[in-house]
């Protein structure tokens, strides 16, 4: 019985021997070439991943620009669509910033803003402090052009209170030498 038993160990061993794999090359070549794919697979997918940040960024932009566009404040006067995108109130230095865009739909023209104020329901009247038409910090835009809206952002210092509502807010300027005025009423204040 022990000699059955060390002749079943001994002739397992041999054929275990006999039977195992002496030359694992294949193997090796196929991992080699299962790495080399997981490595195109990896950058296939950075690149992927890169396409969805830009194409997240450019969505971004489409909805904003949708957002410019499609504001219910909008008053249209001598051919010129003026739009009120956003009014928000900085709580820290007692400013309102009003965002908005201007877009003609006449012939291109001069255009100037002679002033831009606010009043508060009380009646106080603001006046703004800073501004920008375009790429420009002036109150002047040299060629306002046909169809192309052009962002506008007028900021009000020395607001000393909350205020919920603006009652007005008025835009004179000047096309060529035509002066025009453009009022908004009852516009909501977004305090942050």
């Amino acid at each position: 019985m022990k000699k059955i038993k060390i002749f079943s160990v001994l002739t397992l061993l041999v054929i275990s021997n006999t039977f195992a794999q002496t030359d694992c090359s294949d193997l090796e070549l196929k991992n080699e070439k299962l790495n080399s794919e997981l490595a195109q697979k990896k950058q296939l997918i950075s690149l992927q991943v890169n396409d969805i940040k830009k194409l997240n960024s450019e969505i971004q932009y489409y909805k904003e620009s949708l957002n410019l566009l499609n504001t219910k404040n909008q008053k249209e006067s001598n051919n010129i669509i003026y739009r009120i995108n956003s009014v928000k109130g900085k709580y820290d230095n007692g400013t309102i910033i009003v965002e908005g865009s201007i877009e003609n739909k006449g012939f291109p023209t001069k255009f100037v803003a002679q002033s831009i104020d606010i009043f508060d329901p009380k009646g106080n009247k603001y006046k703004a402090s800073k501004f920008q038409i375009g790429n420009s910090k002036l109150l002047f835009v040299g060629k306002l052009e046909r169809n192309l809206p052009t962002k506008f952002i007028f900021e009000f210092k020395g607001i000393s209170e909350e205020i919920p509502v603006l009652k007005a807010l008025i835009f004179n300027h000047y096309e060529h030498t035509k002066m025009s005025s453009v009022t908004f009423n009852n516009l909501s204040v977004n305090w942050e």
